[in-house]
């Protein structure tokens, strides 16, 4: 009989069409693909333990390969990829792992802005997937993009030049997007994959807001242009020693003709479907694996009174959470770089608290801003970070994250200011009579609650600068002139220090050193100089 491999080029939507009353049963077998033909041949064996699931169960092959499930037209049949193996990619480096049961595609009456889902192929016979053996080192690196948001092709070639450009001469293991992949225009989705597929690793996509189809009635055909490029919104795979979950946070409630392109509202959620397949999928992982969760919106905002950006099902979330020490959850959206803590209170009850990294955007504050040497906006997030990037640093099952400014150095880790009060003007060269009123303001740009700064003024002793919720006074300025989104607007960043100048400064000229401990305990230096004017 005819097999239907799973690499079939067919990418499909996941949950995006209603259930049916009664499913069908499906098996094949998930094998090693020696000779990497996509056809499963005699001398190939099946690979036992790899969790097989239909978006809501999740079961294991056995010790043959096989596995025998459940399916619904408009479900989306996927794989976990076990340590040790490799996912088959396509022209653009994006892993297969999946097979979409969408025999009518997305339906005509819809009206799609943008394509959805091309029919799916009929299923006769066994559902086959291939993996390829390989070794995989318990240590290393991953990509971690957010929001490159470009809605236009200018806007693509800024994300290809300030930031792909930059990632080409690294050695990282597989990258993931964040989401808001796009800024609603859902066309450049080919582009985007095609610009990305350059830094030759496999690339996994979490979806956005900006990703959603607005024309879908509901949240249920939203995402069928994303999953016709991408594949399924949430699934989960394994990297040595560990477990790494794609999450869908963003529900959609359905289109608004009353909007521009008729975008309607979302309620950052997780459905129970999905919670469900997230208990069972986590049934499976042993308990001192590292688990990464990546979405899109955050668990939670800090310090900017928007309760609509909070995780709405949280408590839920973090309870599936609680049996695993070794986690960390990772998420965009906010155009803000945060960490965040949660513990029993919040529904969490691990040995520590549960780390939450908002990471920076690749956009920044929307591609906007004066446009630097080369011709691309500096794009600096409202609170004061520099658009850029992460790097995660996996050794066995603990991880670091580290901040990388887009186009500036390694070490480019905070900026130093000198503010006269009460004006929080910025300068540069002080009056012997202001003294008393200067204060040192430092932004570090990926700081948090469990950071430390301090600061001295040339050879003297270093002091301890206060952790204060404000606004960087630089950024600020720096759109005041400038059409942006947050033009005019003082949005508070929750890694800003503050402390006085020391009073007994005499004229001539100082250097400010600012050594800064950031939450995974790395020590950071940066320095400024100033002069001090006589009256």
């Amino acid at each position: 009989m005819k097999r239907l491999l799973f690499y079939c080029g067919m990418i499909l939507s996941l949950f995006s069409f209603p259930l049916l009353a009664s499913a069908e049963m499906v098996s094949g077998i998930v094998y090693d693909d020696k000779n990497k033909n996509s056809n499963l041949d005699g001398n190939e064996r099946g690979i036992k333990d790899v969790a097989v699931s239909n978006g809501s169960a999740v079961i294991l092959t056995d010790k043959k390969g096989r596995y025998r499930i459940e399916l619904n037209k408009g479900e989306t049949l996927f794989i976990s990829k076990p340590a040790g193996y490799s996912l088959p990619l396509n022209e653009n480096n994006l892993p297969r792992f999946y097979f979409n049961h969408a025999p009518e595609g997305t339906p005509d009456d819809i009206r799609l802005r943008h394509p959805g889902l091309a029919p799916s192929a009929q299923i006769k016979g066994d559902l086959n997937f291939p993996l390829y053996r390989r070794e995989e080192p318990r240590n290393y690196d991953v990509i971690l993009l957010s929001d490159p948001q470009t809605g236009t092709n200018e806007e693509l070639d800024y994300f290809r030049d300030k930031i792909v450009t930059e990632l080409l001469d690294g050695e990282a293991a597989f990258g993931i997007t964040t989401g808001d992949i796009m800024n609603d225009d859902l066309s450049l989705f080919p582009r985007y994959a095609a610009i990305v597929a350059r830094v030759g690793v496999p690339w996994f996509n979490v979806p956005g807001n900006h990703d959603i189809n607005y024309l879908a009635p509901d949240d249920s055909h939203a995402l069928d242009t994303y999953r016709k490029h991408f594949g399924p919104s949430y699934y989960s795979f394994n990297w040595g020693k560990a477990h790494f979950i794609i999450m869908d946070d963003i529900h959609y409630k359905g289109t608004d003709p009353d909007k521009r392109l008729g975008a309607g509202g979302y309620i950052v959620s997780l459905d129970e479907k999905q919670l469900t397949w997230l208990k069972a999928d986590l049934s499976f992982v042993p308990k001192d694996r590292l688990v990464v969760l990546a979405m899109h919106a955050p668990i939670k905002a800090a310090g900017m009174n928007m309760p609509e950006f909070d995780l709405v099902d949280r408590h839920e979330l973090l309870g599936l959470l609680s049996g695993f020490d070794n986690i960390i959850s990772i998420a965009g959206h906010l155009h803000a770089t945060q960490h965040l803590y949660f513990d029993s209170d919040d529904g969490y009850t691990g040995k520590n608290p549960l780390h939450h990294h908002t990471i920076t955007t690749a956009s920044g504050s929307w591609w906007s801003g004066v446009k630097d040497i080369s011709g691309i906006p500096h794009s600096f997030q409202a609170d004061g970070t520099p658009n850029g990037y992460h790097i995660m640093s996996v050794k066995g099952n603990k991880c670091t994250l580290r901040y990388k400014a887009a186009g500036l150095p390694d070490d480019c880790q905070m900026r130093i200011m000198l503010e006269k009060q009460p004006e929080k003007e910025l300068i540069s060269n002080v009056a012997l009579s202001e003294i008393n009123n200067m204060k040192i303001v430092v932004n570090l740009f990926d700081g948090g609650e469990k950071s430390t700064v301090s600061a001295k003024i040339n050879e003297n002793e270093y002091y301890h600068l206060d952790h204060v919720l404000r606004n960087d006074t630089f950024t600020y300025n720096s759109y005041q002139n400038v059409e942006s989104f947050i033009s005019g607007r003082k949005i508070d960043s929750t890694h800003i220090w503050s402390g006085s100048l020391n009073a007994k400064i005499k004229p001539g000229i100082h250097t400010i050193t600012v050594k800064a401990t950031d939450e995974y305990g790395r020590e950071h230096i940066g320095r400024k100089i100033f002069e001090v004017t006589s009256d």
